[in-house]
Parts: structure tokens; C-alpha cells; sequence
């Protein structure tokens, strides 16, 4: 079982959901277990190619899908005019990535709208060129690093690609 901590909140003014992920909490060795299971699983998704995603990430993430999803999917219902951003740090972006994602696949209109985006920080690689291309292709997102910070380079012993990226000096 792994510890992971998400917050969902609506701001009324900005017509605004917020998702948002902890990232791996220091000293916690469930959180550096889900960092460095780095076996690789198919994106559950019916892609038109394979698409290889982070084996311990998205064990993290099947964890909490089906709530986090469901009260989601009501959210929206009850807010149509709402946009929905997600946000995470390390961990968290590999979760906000992975939780935008299928809230897209379960409510395509919300990607066709436009309603949906993705802010990270210090995310790992979270899957291969398919997967990258994949999210690049249905979301707008921005995947912001720190010159020098390590976690975004891993794994390092798998050729991933980077999601959208600015890189601050």
C-alpha cells in the first residue's frame, strides 16, 4: 500500500476545481518504494499505440482512482462551467498526470472544452514517448524543473521523455 495525499477544493470566483498531489514525503519508504518500482505497465487506456507508464506510479495511483475519479465526475456535473486544474509536486505531478488523464478518458467533452490543464513541479518521468505524446496531445500542460534538481531525471535507466517543460536557472 502506498501514502499518498491528494486535495480537491472549488474556488467559486475563478470557476476554478483544484486537484491537487503531495509529493513523496521524506522518510517515508512506501512513497520512495512507488519512486523507484521502475518495471514498466501499459497506460490501461485503448491507444491507437502502446503507451508504457511507471509501474509504481500508477500502482500509487490505481489505489485512489476510483474515489478520487467518481467525486470528480459528480464535481463536474455540478459545476459544467468549472475549469480543472491539476497540480503536483515529484509524486504528486506523476499523480495530477495520471488523475487529468483519466478524467479526460472518462469525460472526453472536458479535453474537447479545453477545461482541463496540468501544472507540475519536479516530476518524474512518469512513461515513454507514447505516453508523453499522449498527454501532450490531450492536455495543456507545463512541467516546470530546477536546473540540478535529480528527480526529474529519473529514471535514468529508462529513455522518457519529457511532458511540456520550462526549465528555471
Amino acid at each position: 500500500m502506498y501514502y499518498v495525499v491528494g486535495y480537491i477544493a472549488t474556488d467559486p470566483e475563478k470557476q476554478l476545481i483544484i486537484v491537487a498531489y503531495r509529493g513523496t514525503e521524506p522518510g517515508s519508504i512506501r512513497n520512495y518504494i512507488s519512486d523507484f518500482v521502475i518495471n514498466h505497465d501499459l497506460w490501461r487506456t485503448a491507444l491507437p499505440v502502446r503507451a508504457l507508464v511507471h509501474h509504481g506510479f500508477l500502482n500509487a495511483w490505481n489505489q485512489i482512482q476510483p474515489q478520487v475519479t467518481d467525486d470528480l465526475i459528480k464535481l463536474v456535473k455540478e459545476k459544467p462551467d468549472f475549469r480543472i486544474g491539476f497540480m503536483g509536486h515529484s509524486l504528486g505531478g506523476a499523480l495530477a498526470t495520471f488523475s487529468a488523464l483519466d478524467l479526460i478518458e472518462k469525460v472526453p467533452e472536458l479535453a474537447k472544452n479545453e477545461k482541463v490543464f496540468l501544472s507540475t513541479f519536479g516530476q518524474p518521468r512518469v512513461g515513454d514517448e507514447n505516453f508523453a505524446k499522449y498527454v501532450d496531445d490531450n492536455l495543456k500542460s507545463i512541467r516546470t524543473i530546477v536546473r540540478g534538481d535529480p528527480i526529474p531525471r529519473l529514471p535514468p535507466s529508462w529513455p522518457i521523455p519529457f511532458i511540456g517543460k520550462i526549465d528555471l536557472r
